[in-house]
């Protein structure tokens, strides 16, 4: 019963950090990278940063080959940017350049890819972002970059290793 709980805490600690809201604070003035990734190799045909506050308008909207800005949230024109415009390996991320504590929200990555099932968009990751004129409350060291960000969407450094303790562990249960 011991090695089954271990296996059922590792595991519910490793996919900790692959689903739920993620913090990030900034201070006025900074750049900040709202970073998501989609797993596969599956071609990114919609790509959609919004806020559930903008009364239907989009942080920023790319559809093949196009910036959506007649879709876009006036306080974000010329302020948002894909951070590789290739979405290369799935990279959804965009940087939000200057922000101010109006930028203070959650931010959703949706995304539509090439094999998807007709439907909707589907939401790949949230990110809550406070714009504190103290920068990080958390009391982490502050950092000479002006860019912060969070990375969703792929395992983190304990989901792996998790999952290996997990299967080592459950051997002598089968």
């Amino acid at each position: 019963m011991t090695t089954f709980s271990c296996i059922v805490f590792l595991l519910a600690v490793g996919s900790s950090t692959l689903s739920g809201l993620k913090n990030i604070t900034a201070r006025p003035g900074q750049n900040v990278s709202l970073t998501c990734e989609a797993l596969g190799n599956n071609k990114t045909i919609t790509l959609e940063w919004s806020r559930p506050d903008l009364g239907g308008k989009c942080v920023f909207l790319y559809r093949p080959n196009y910036f959506h800005q007649d879709d876009q949230h006036e306080s974000f024109r010329n302020r948002v940017f894909l951070q590789d415009i290739q979405m290369k390996n799935g990279d959804l991320s965009v940087i939000l350049k200057n922000v101010t504590p109006n930028d203070n929200g959650s931010y959703e990555c949706k995304i539509k890819q090439q094999n998807d099932p007709p439907g909707g968009l589907k939401l790949i990751c949230t990110i809550n972002l406070l714009v504190s004129p103290s920068g990080n409350k958390d009391g982490a060291r502050e950092v000479e970059k002006p860019n912060v960000g969070v990375s969703l969407g792929r395992p983190g450094p304990i989901a792996l290793p998790s999952v290996l303790v997990a299967a080592v562990l459950a051997v002598p249960l089968f």
